[in-house]
């Protein structure tokens, strides 16, 4: 049924006509039925304001002054936009629209997103002799509209014109659209992110592994893991190529100096993308390095200037989380122009920081029960034990309180164990970036898999959160 689905309705004032300029947001989630979150955000977008859309929504730009970017309120809603379904008045041409305008324009991944548009069911099933406009559905159907083009009065309007139809059409499954931006000449889809993805991550693989001359059994390990993770993207002619060549590099278990050569040729990192910021692509780029060079836990000096060379063409990412770390870790080391086997663990740990985060980190507190009682818990990915809301009663039962986004209050925060391959090479979620970045600024937030954090609260807890 498309209720149990989760229905997410929403509305957005943009500063300017530019679709990434969203000023405002309302957002009301509902869940079986009943209201599980209400919201409205004022939002600094970085960008002037034009006069005609001021005198729309009446936001100006003293308004926003100090408000919270978009990537910030993204993290906070970014679980009722990527799940259920999304609901609004002329949801593809304005709304998921916006929202997929500021995620590129952040550099941040573009999220798959499925919709109904109470403009298209409205024209569908509504004789409206005054048009279909939200105002006027709402004045045809005696929805009280007191506040148009504020945020969340419109969304809620959006809820009242699609209870109203749904009373005259059973809206269902049928009616729901996947939506794909089209952020160039061609629709961008949810497999091109993943495949731009994967073709970076190669290439930085390929690029750090062959720093040393030497190809080692856990650097064929790693090849291995990219093949099977990226196998159902050979429809992408690029990644296909890839999967062949690499394929038969490693059918006999060893990469010749040739092979090597093939597969700098075909492994060749994307520089401009549908989906992606070239800060995000060169990141990624960077991930796969990383990875390439540490898979074998050992960083020797040939690997270290490998690293090194590629930073220092990429100074430009200054200020992209993590690279300054990366780069004040190296250069530490590269005091004294050697690297002793402390500063080489002490690199790789920094480098399975960023990684595999979730591997990397730890409580201390293998033995021991987890402290619950007032502490702040933040979930973030899909849950083998159910619904985020299911884990989360199972932490308010037992004295713990569940926020929506990572902050400096955040005590906890837990990772579903669904897809958690994705977070391979940096590509983790926004709560899981966010949460590294206060860690690297001291806050003693503990990251757990879903896994480790069940185990750690106990089979009784476990099997509360089962049932």
């Amino acid at each position: 049924m498309l209720a149990a689905r989760g229905l997410t309705f929403i509305d957005v004032e943009l500063a300017n006509p530019s679709r990434a300029s969203i000023c405002e947001i309302g957002i009301i989630r509902i869940e079986d039925g009943r209201e599980a979150f209400r919201g409205k955000f004022l939002i600094d977008p970085e960008a002037p304001f034009d006069r005609m859309n001021i005198r729309i929504h009446g936001i100006t730009p003293s308004m926003v002054s100090g408000c919270p970017k978009f990537p910030e309120v993204w993290h906070e809603i970014e679980r009722y936009m990527t799940s259920g379904v999304i609901i609004a008045h002329n949801a593809s041409s304005v709304e998921l629209c916006a929202f997929s305008a500021a995620l590129e324009r952040y550099g941040l991944p573009i999220a798959d997103f499925y919709y109904i548009c109470t403009l298209q069911l409205a024209r569908a099933w509504i004789d409206s002799p005054d048009g279909y406009s939200l105002g006027a559905l709402c004045n045809l159907m005696g929805i009280e509209l007191t506040d148009h083009h504020d945020a969340l009065a419109d969304a809620q309007a959006s809820i009242e014109i699609f209870e109203y139809i749904n009373r005259v059409h059973e809206v269902g499954d049928a009616d729901v659209s996947a939506y794909h931006y089209a952020g160039s000449s061609r629709k961008a889809t949810f497999s091109d992110s993943r495949a731009d993805k994967a073709l970076n991550e190669l290439a930085g693989l390929v690029y750090g592994i062959g720093g040393d001359n030497v190809i080692t059994s856990e650097e064929l390990v790693a090849l291995d893991e990219w093949i099977q993770d990226n196998s159902d993207l050979d429809d992408d002619p690029q990644v296909a190529k890839c999967l062949e060549v690499l394929s038969g590099a490693l059918e006999d278990r060893y990469i010749t100096a040739i092979e090597y050569a093939q597969l700098l040729g075909v492994a060749r990192p994307v520089e401009r993308s549908r989906m992606f910021t070239e800060a995000t692509l060169a990141m990624q780029l960077l991930f796969g390095i990383l990875e390439g060079i540490a898979c074998d836990n050992v960083i020797n000096e040939h690997e270290l200037d490998t690293l090194v060379e590629w930073l220092k063409k990429h100074m430009h990412l200054t200020g992209v989380y993590p690279f300054d770390s990366i780069l004040a870790t190296v250069t530490d080391i590269l005091k004294d122009g050697i690297i002793t086997t402390v500063e080489s663990d002490a690199l790789i740990a920094t480098i399975r920081r960023f990684t595999a985060p979730l591997e990397s980190a730890s409580c201390g507190c293998e033995e021991e029960k987890v402290c619950i009682s007032g502490k702040c818990f933040c979930l973030t990915g899909s849950f083998n034990h159910g619904e985020k809301s299911d884990v989360g009663k199972v932490i308010e039962a037992v004295g713990g309180v569940v926020v929506t986004s990572v902050s400096k209050k955040t005590d906890f925060l837990v990772v579903g164990g669904i897809g958690s391959t994705e977070w391979k090479f940096g590509n983790y979620g926004s709560k899981v970036s966010k949460a590294l970045e206060l860690k690297e600024k001291g806050v003693p937030i503990v990251i757990f898999s879903e896994a480790d954090f069940f185990k750690l609260l106990g089979e009784d807890i476990e099997e509360t959160a089962i049932s």
